[in-house]
C-alpha cells in the first residue's frame, strides 16, 4: 500500500467507523465489494503499525557514513595519530579511543543541519 492508497482508504475506515451502519450495509452505500473493504482495512491497519515502527527508530539508526582510508597500509596508522572524516562537509578529527557515542550523536546534528 502506497501513501496516497494509504491515505484514501484511511479516510473510507474512518468514515465506516464513525458511522452506525455494520460493513455489509456500508459497503452497499459505498458500492465496495465487502471482502475488499476488510482487505483494505487490514492494510490500513499494517500501515499504520510500519509508519509507528519507523517512527520509533532513532534517526541515527538510519545513519550511514562510509570511511575510506587514505592508505593501503593499516600499519602506517599510529595510535596516537587522528582519523580525519568529511562528512557532507563538516571535517571531524576523531583521536584513539573517541567515543562512538559523541561521535553518532555529532553525524546526527550534521546531517539535520545539512
Amino acid at each position: 500500500m502506497n501513501t496516497k492508497s494509504f491515505k484514501k482508504w484511511q479516510g473510507i475506515a474512518n468514515e465506516f467507523l464513525s458511522g452506525n451502519l455494520n460493513e455489509v450495509d456500508f459497503c452497499k452505500g459505498k458500492q465496495l465489494d465487502v471482502t475488499r473493504f476488510r482487505h483494505q482495512l487490514h492494510e490500513v491497519e499494517r500501515f499504520e503499525e510500519e509508519l509507528k515502527r519507523q517512527e520509533a527508530v532513532s534517526p541515527s539508526d538510519n545513519l550511514f557514513v562510509e570511511l575510506i582510508p587514505q592508505s593501503t597500509e593499516l600499519s602506517s596508522l599510529s595510535q596516537s595519530e587522528i582519523l580525519h572524516l568529511n562528512f557532507r562537509g563538516a571535517t571531524f578529527e576523531l583521536v584513539s579511543g573517541f567515543s562512538t557515542e559523541v561521535f553518532r550523536e555529532a553525524l546526527q546534528i550534521v546531517k539535520e543541519v545539512i
